[in-house]
């Protein structure tokens, strides 16, 4: 699983990142998290309301820190999508 953040470099990023990963332990999911804080980047992939959080390319919260079960329930969606794909 893939989980990119965008998300300024600034306090209110760092509750981002705890609940996402208290919500990738909660699942128990094998997940790369990618951040992006750079100013720039953020714009060139057109956030305009960070915090933005996308699971394996789905973007699943924008513009604001989700609370932790809402993650978990997005982690499992995917996990689920994921073993969808590798039977078919």
């Amino acid at each position: 699983m893939h989980i990119k953040v965008y998300a300024m470099d600034c306090g209110c990023s760092g509750q981002v990142f705890r609940v996402l990963e208290e919500a990738i332990q909660q699942a128990g999911a094998d997940a790369t998290v990618e951040k992006i804080q750079d100013a720039m980047l953020l714009a060139r992939a057109g956030v305009m309301a960070p915090p933005v959080i996308e699971i394996n390319g789905k973007t699943v919260v924008r513009g604001r820190t989700p609370k932790t079960a809402e993650l978990v329930a997005f982690i499992m969606d995917a996990l689920i999508q994921e073993e969808q794909e590798a039977v078919q």
